[in-house]
């Protein structure tokens, strides 16, 4: 369910969602995760790398 917010056009929805897949863990959320850190918010790249490890 959270997956498609990575295309939501509020970087703030993503910045948020990459908060949480890093909390939720899994395989969906590490490609989901892997897809964020090329966002074009860098606030939302960086908190999507800082998730991932």
């Amino acid at each position: 369910m959270l997956i498609k917010l990575v295309q939501d056009q509020d970087w703030q929805v993503r910045y948020r969602l990459a908060q949480a897949l890093g909390k939720l863990g899994g395989e969906q959320a590490t490609e989901a995760l892997k897809t964020l850190t090329n966002d074009s918010v860098e606030q939302v790249a960086k908190e999507a790398q800082e998730n991932l490890g």
